[in-house]
């Protein structure tokens, strides 16, 4: 993880992958908040880590690298609308030797065009501060497996607006909500984690 992090943080001299140049507080920031994920797919999976997750604009690679290196046995997928920082997670993986997630340059709703294998396969879904959560929802749609989860990670107060939106969406595909989860990294703000959870077949 932290070669992970390292790779980052030089390429972010030349492509701004992330406003935290620090890396103690990059660690903070990027790798332990990252790691608030496992204790929240542990309360839906129980101790077995994913076959598969997909990172939904994963950015600089948070969470999806972290993930992939915490859970070496799982495939990860991690996906971004902006080819260069597609591009920079890719390199950054390659250098760390985290050889068991891959990227993809990609919104969630082009996936399953580019990826058509991919339908029903994933078992878990994150997404980090992006984008609205009844969008995310629709984007994912068709990718999840059965019992599947789908963990959005949001700010301390998640708008109530957005929420109730993205209940409406989640009965609309037989989602079921799960009480949130609050995560709290020292020197960070906390955090809520948004679980949804597939039927089962």
């Amino acid at each position: 993880m932290l070669a992970y992090l390292d790779r980052v943080l030089e390429i972010n001299r030349e492509l701004n992958l992330t406003a935290i140049r620090d890396r103690e507080d990059a660690v903070a920031r990027h790798l332990l908040d990252s790691l608030t994920l496992l204790p929240a797919w542990r309360s839906v999976a129980g101790t077995d880590a994913p076959r598969t997750f997909l990172d939904v604009g994963t950015g600089g690679g948070f969470p999806g690298a972290v993930l992939a290196a915490a859970w070496p046995a799982s495939r990860g997928l991690l996906i971004d609308g902006t080819g260069k920082k597609v591009r920079a997670v890719a390199d950054a993986l390659a250098v760390a030797g985290i050889t068991n997630a891959e990227t993809l340059h990609a919104r969630g709703h082009e996936v399953l065009r580019q990826r058509p294998g991919t339908r029903a396969t994933i078992d878990l879904v994150t997404a980090r501060a992006v984008g609205e959560v009844a969008e995310i929802l629709r984007d994912v749609r068709g990718l999840s497996s059965p019992g599947g989860c789908i963990l959005l990670m949001k700010g301390p107060d998640p708008p109530a607006e957005e929420l109730a939106a993205g209940e409406r969406e989640a009965r609309r595909q037989r989602l079921t909500v799960r009480p949130p989860v609050r995560t709290e990294v020292p020197g960070l703000e906390r955090r809520t984690i948004l679980i949804y959870v597939l039927p089962r077949k």
